[in-house]
């Protein structure tokens, strides 16, 4: 509970009144705040306070001064001043030990209360995440192991063989400079992420500094020095860590967004879900990846059930064929170049290999890209390994706890992602070159230097 200073009295006391009164004969009050009423002065607001607590059976259980503030003099004499305004506040007749802990966290002491006949389940705040350790120095250690390794590519051989010899060593190489590592997490390591080891060391250092200062075993002015110099450090690596989270996803406007809710919106707590089946049951949680899977490799197939037979063959819309025949010239590396440079940073996941060791290394892997590209299009090939993606589902709208309101994303291997791209800038210029396809189609092109159609053209154009 927290009362503003210099607020009305008698106010508070109505609305603590309020509040206590329908709780106070049926439930245990605990009452722990900053009441902005110190009980060392001999006035109206602590008599009023002191009546209001003895008319609900209430008692203050902290005793000493939970606030001590110094001022420094112009002849240069530091005064302090004891308030007593942080409290926990109990029921009389419940056993209880309390008091004040000697740590400069804020201006204000910290207070604790213990009540051996309350029991609360504890809860496990900490966590253990896995990750990757992608920095400029692994990076570049990579980088040299790219160069300095020997992959086998020859066009004699079967595409499945230098593929899967490539991928794997790929693999090894990346798994060695970037092992997945594990690192135990508290919610002050999620909600400061900025807060390094060093900062927390010296954080000690002024609480040390506060306890000697307090004592008057040190000047208060080396005290007050230090701590206003870690302030500053603190702001300078909070402003430091979020520059740097900007300028890493600077292409990625999802996640730039993300960043920004996240420090000016408050984070909703997770809702655990339970799947239902067709009947209504709950889906057990080992049979919950099967259920999305069941679903979305059917929907192809409801799909397909419910067209209708046409006596018009495809073939039959295919009007004023062009005579020029597309031939898959050789990729290069500058092709691979332009598809890796492109793409869309997916992060740094312990299950993918991200985009920007891709790109850090592109002057390294993009002509090996380029010639396992050449030997698959040749022998007509597609990588089997890159034929599996992670599939997560996507809330859509309505029941949660139903799967078709899911929709599928699947996040494929980059270099899917590369061989994919580059075929489809050579089917894409070959398209254009002989404009293959209407000028009225936009969808899934690049955009044209003309301006869009008007609705009344684009009728004519069909009806004619």
């Amino acid at each position: 509970m927290y009362r503003i200073p210099n607020t009305n009295i008698n106010f508070f006391i109505e609305k603590f009144n309020e509040i206590i009164e329908p709780l106070k004969s049926s439930f245990e009050v605990i009452i722990l705040g900053d009441f902005n009423i110190n009980l060392f002065n001999d006035d109206i607001n602590k008599n009023l306070f002191e009546i209001c607590l003895q008319s609900n059976y209430l008692i203050p259980t902290i005793l000493g001064a939970t606030r001590i503030a110094t001022k420094t003099l112009n002849n240069g004499q530091i005064v302090s001043s004891k308030t007593l305004i942080d409290n926990a506040i109990i029921k009389f007749n419940m056993k209880h030990s309390s008091g004040l802990i000697d740590s400069f966290i804020s201006d204000h002491f910290p207070i604790y209360i213990s009540l051996p006949e309350i029991i609360i389940n504890k809860m496990n705040t900490e966590k253990v995440i896995q990750y990757r350790q992608v920095t400029d120095i692994t990076k570049g250690n990579f980088q040299l192991a790219i160069k300095r390794t020997q992959f086998n590519l020859s066009q004699n051989e079967a595409a499945d063989r230098v593929f899967s010899g490539f991928h794997n060593t790929f693999n090894e190489l990346y798994s060695t400079h970037f092992p997945i590592k594990e690192k135990t997490l508290n919610h002050k390591d999620e909600i400061k992420p900025w807060i390094d080891d060093t900062l927390k060391n010296r954080m000690k250092i002024r609480d040390n500094l506060y306890k000697l200062a307090f004592k008057k075993k040190i000047s208060h002015k080396i005290f007050k020095d230090f701590k206003n110099l870690l302030t500053d450090q603190t702001r300078k690596a909070k402003a430091k860590y979020f520059e740097n989270e900007f300028n890493k996803n600077s292409h990625n406007i999802k996640k730039t967004w993300s960043i920004i809710n996240d420090v000016i919106r408050p984070k909703k707590s997770k809702q655990d879900i339970s799947l239902l089946d067709d009947n209504g049951s709950d889906v057990q949680d080992s049979k919950v990846s099967v259920q999305f899977v069941d679903y979305f490799t059917s929907i192809a197939d409801n799909l397909t059930a419910q067209l209708p037979n046409s006596p018009i063959h495809a073939s039959d819309y295919l009007r004023n064929r062009n005579p020029n025949t597309f031939v898959f010239l050789q990729a290069n590396s500058k092709d691979v170049e332009t598809v890796i440079n492109d793409l869309k940073d997916n992060g740094i996941g312990i299950n993918k290999i991200s985009n920007s060791v891709l790109k850090y290394t592109c002057n390294e892997i993009s002509p090996l890209i380029a010639q396992l590209i050449n030997v698959c299009i040749q022998q007509g090939y597609f990588p089997n390994e890159l034929k599996t993606g992670c599939i997560t589902p996507i809330y859509k709208n309505g029941n949660k706890n139903t799967v078709s309101n899911y929709r599928p994303v699947c996040s494929l291997s980059p270099f899917s992602k590369i061989i994919e791209k580059v075929v489809y800038n050579k089917m894409t210029n070959f398209i254009d070159k002989y404009k293959i396809l209407s000028k009225e189609q936009f969808g899934f092109r690049k955009i044209w230097e003309q301006t869009l159609p008007s609705p009344t053209t684009l009728i004519l154009y069909y009806l004619a």
